[in-house]
């Protein structure tokens, strides 16, 4: 069981609940932006998944100068699962120009048409590896598609991500993943735990803000893979995409230190 299915559970949602009645939300002058980037189709998980891709891109190029954690995409894990000889092929094709594309984009600071191409084409390769649902038509791509993301980035600010020692794509938390079936989240910017949300919904919901516990739980077992043992989350919040905004909190405002290592703890006991 994912964290994500795994904080669906009747039973870890009314944990949490009792464990963190208290849930951030958003501040009054934030909560009545309009929306920058509205859906140009009904394909949300894949430009969801795909924009996921092209702001780690991003971040990996505009925080080059500071300790960078990057793993291997999700996407790279697809070659190593049973698969008919056909998709294998197409699979490796499609991380070998996305790896093109990336090299390119690295050295240019330019994102290519290619570019996006290759992030949807690596998002259908997540679903691929983390749900098994493989695309009968894997590698193919539509125009507004691209257009739709092309627009979600002009809204990104790097002031918002501007790290000043430390950037982690996809933080992994060592052995304390695999206490849930694995898990990774977002980013980690300097000492804040980030996730991002393509919704049309600008508010932090009872399931969003779980997932940041979970994260923050993982993270109290195991640490960050890649980062300094001495690193220290002392914010979590979520990117909204769409709205092109970064709304953080501070941890100990909802997060008491001795309740989330209750639910550590019952991670580990439910492994066992």
């Amino acid at each position: 069981m994912s964290l994500t299915s795994l904080i669906r559970s009747s039973e870890v949602k009314e944990l949490l609940k009792n464990y963190f009645p208290k849930t951030p939300a958003l501040p009054r002058s934030m909560a009545g932006e309009k929306i920058k980037v509205l859906p140009l189709s009904n394909r949300y998980v894949l430009i969801g998944t795909a924009f996921d891709y092209l702001l780690r891109f991003y971040l990996e190029r505009l925080n080059k100068n500071v300790k960078l954690v990057v793993d291997k995409w999700v996407a790279e894990y697809v070659p190593h699962i049973p698969l008919q000889r056909s998709l294998l092929k197409k699979a490796k094709e499609i991380i070998s120009e996305a790896k093109a594309n990336h090299a390119e984009y690295l050295a240019s600071g330019h994102i290519t048409k290619n570019l996006i191409i290759s992030s949807l084409q690596l998002a259908q390769l997540d679903f691929i590896y983390r749900a098994g649902q493989v695309s009968d038509n894997l590698g193919h791509f539509y125009e507004e598609d691209i257009e739709e993301l092309q627009k979600l980035m002009r809204v990104v600010s790097a002031d918002l991500f501007k790290a000043s020692r430390l950037c982690v794509l996809n933080p992994t938390f060592g052995h304390a993943s695999s206490l849930v079936g694995g898990a990774d989240a977002d980013l980690l910017i300097d000492d804040a735990l980030i996730d991002i949300k393509t919704t049309i919904h600008l508010k932090i919901s009872r399931y969003e803000f779980n997932q940041l516990v979970g994260y923050y739980a993982l993270y109290k077992i195991a640490g960050i893979d890649g980062a300094d043992s001495d690193v220290e989350i002392k914010k979590a919040g979520i990117y909204f995409s769409r709205y092109g905004l970064l709304y953080t909190f501070k941890i100990k405002d909802f997060i008491s230190d001795d309740k989330v290592i209750e639910f550590a703890n019952f991670l580990v006991r439910r492994k066992k």
